[in-house]
């Protein structure tokens, strides 16, 4: 999953509201959203990692599917269902056909960024 980035030196929010058709300040809009929603989720929060066939992306980033213990929400698919990020479909992943049909059934209802 992807959401916007909230430093985009890059242009990358850009390139989304332009592929998805949305206004740049909504998406910018929603990389602040996406992060409040997040810490919200699991903040001070016990937490359970579980890894893909890769662990970190290019830039050292940890690539993690996060579940908050206590009820094991998705946090993952949570951003993308509730409209806060997108199904990044680039590259191969476990739970890809999931993240796509949450992309689009955030998209059907007009959720966040939709």
């Amino acid at each position: 999953m992807d959401t916007p980035e909230i430093h985009d030196d890059d242009q990358r929010n850009l390139a989304h509201a332009q592929k998805y058709g949305q206004s740049p300040a909504v998406v910018d809009e929603f990389a602040q959203k996406a992060r409040v929603f997040a810490q919200k989720m699991v903040l001070n929060k016990e937490v359970r990692l579980e890894y893909d066939w890769q662990r970190q992306d290019k830039f050292g980033r940890t690539l993690a599917y996060v579940y908050r213990k206590s009820d094991n929400l998705f946090l993952n698919a949570e951003l993308v269902n509730q409209g806060y990020g997108f199904a990044y479909t680039r590259f191969p992943f476990k739970y890809k056909k999931e993240f796509r049909g949450y992309e689009e059934e955030a998209r059907k209802n007009r959720r966040g960024l939709w």
